[in-house]
């Protein structure tokens, strides 16, 4: 299986995280693929036919062949069943919303047809990706259409923008009252504009990516240093910890470790 991540254009930067590829051979049997949340929000093409489910406690879903994904809130399972060929651009916590105007807390939880939702903006897009002789110039059709869109932007960053990504980038270890001080606004101004880009709280989001850290830390293990792994993003509290992985993955840490099937991506 292979996972392949790109950079943006420089342009880009403060909108996009980073392009993905992801493929396999032939699938011989059902392949399950645990996911937690990861505080990021994607646009997704699933060249293959449609093979993905998306699960969510004893609910089945069937996901459309090219999707926006939401903020997750909720550990969820990927059924493989075919063969993977999949590219998808992941976004900065903002970088949807600005680039799409789209109001985040609507895809919260949720993978929403692509097509139905940005009517018109990927036009063929799945025949250009297929036809494509390499990743790059699959990264460069969809790379076209958002300096498209960033060019009729006015956009500029603001307080709420740099509040996500300090989110991102200290893993969640940071209170909203911080977060304030950068914002130049009312804490309910904060909040509203950060819940229509983000698609959640502030507070809710830190939780999101600190929980997320910690799962991307021990994907693929069955035993881990807990000390050491909360030290690194800033738990000091265990009972709160455990808590936290209880809300988000359904199971202790230590019911986690013994069954997760979860991809080791970096």
């Amino acid at each position: 299986m292979q996972y392949i991540k790109f950079a943006p254009s420089l342009p880009l930067k403060n909108l996009v995280e980073c392009y993905y590829v992801w493929r396999s051979k032939d699938i011989i049997e059902p392949l399950w693929i645990d996911t937690p949340p990861t505080a990021f929000t994607a646009i997704v093409f699933n060249l293959e036919r449609p093979h993905s489910v998306f699960l969510e406690g004893d609910k089945i879903f069937d996901l459309p062949q090219c999707f926006i994904s939401g903020q997750s809130i909720s550990n969820y399972t990927l059924k493989i069943q075919s063969k993977i060929d999949q590219i998808g651009i992941v976004f900065k916590p903002t970088g949807l919303s600005h680039l799409f105007d789209l109001q985040m807390f609507e895809f919260t939880n949720a993978r929403e047809n692509l097509n139905d939702v940005l009517k018109g903006e990927f036009v063929n897009m799945e025949e250009k990706l297929l036809e494509a002789p390499t990743d790059t110039r699959r990264i460069e059709y969809l790379e076209a259409i958002l300096l498209n869109k960033l060019r009729n932007k006015s956009y500029v960053m603001d307080g709420v923008d740099r509040a996500a990504n300090i989110i991102i980038d200290r893993y969640g270890n940071v209170s909203v009252s911080d977060l304030l001080e950068d914002a130049y606004m009312s804490r309910r101004k904060f909040e509203r504009h950060f819940l229509k880009r983000v698609g959640l709280s502030p507070k809710y989001y830190a939780r999101i990516r600190r929980y997320g850290t910690i799962c991307m830390q021990i994907a693929g293990q069955r035993s881990v240093n807990w000390d050491e792994v909360l030290y690194q993003v800033g738990y000091y509290d265990q009972s709160h910890f455990i808590k936290d992985f209880k809300e988000f993955s359904g199971k202790s840490p230590s019911e986690y470790l013994l069954t997760n099937n979860e991809l080791a991506i970096q």
